[in-house]
C-alpha cells in the first residue's frame, strides 16, 4: 500500500475512477516529460505503477494524528513496546489534553528508517560472511 500526504484534511471519503482513456494520456505526458517538475513527475509515476499493479493507495492528511492503541496496531506491536520508543523519542508524539496522539507520517517516517537500518544491518552481515569466507580460504591455502 503506498501513502500520499495531502495538506488539506477532508472530512469525507472519496471515490474517484481513472478512466483507462485518461490513465494513458496521464501516463504519455510523464513519458514525454511534459511534467517539468522532477518531483511531481516521480510521483505521478510511482502513482501509476500502484494503480497499473492493482496495489491500494491511500491519501491521508498530513497532519491526521491516532492515538497509541491504533499506532500499535498499524505498526504491528504491543502498546507497551511502542510507549518504550515514544519515550526513548524514536517517534515524535504531541499531548491532547493528557493524552498522547502520533502523527501519521511519523509513524511512516519510523517504518522507514526502521527498515533502512535493517537492510544495513543484512548488507553487513553478508559482507561480514564474505570477509569470514576470504579468511577461512587464506588460511587454508597457507597450509
Amino acid at each position: 500500500m503506498k501513502t500520499i500526504y495531502t495538506d488539506s484534511p477532508s472530512t469525507e471519503n472519496r471515490s474517484h475512477a481513472l478512466t483507462a482513456e485518461g490513465f494513458s494520456e496521464l501516463k504519455s505526458l510523464i513519458e514525454d516529460n511534459v511534467v517539468e517538475d522532477a518531483n511531481l513527475r516521480n510521483f505521478l509515476k510511482t502513482f501509476l505503477d500502484c494503480v497499473n499493479s492493482g496495489n491500494d493507495i491511500v491519501a491521508i492528511p498530513a497532519d491526521e494524528a491516532v492515538s497509541p492503541n491504533k499506532a500499535a496496531g498499524i505498526l504491528s506491536m504491543s502498546r507497551t513496546h511502542l510507549y518504550k520508543l515514544l519515550d526513548r523519542g524514536e517517534i515524535p508524539f504531541h499531548r491532547v489534553g493528557r493524552d498522547r496522539r502520533i502523527f501519521l507520517k511519523d509513524i511512516n517516517e519510523y517504518v522507514a528508517r526502521r527498515e533502512g537500518y535493517r537492510k544495513q544491518l543484512a548488507e553487513d552481515f553478508a559482507r561480514l560472511d564474505a570477509l569470514q569466507a576470504e579468511a577461512i580460504d587464506e588460511l587454508a591455502e597457507s597450509f
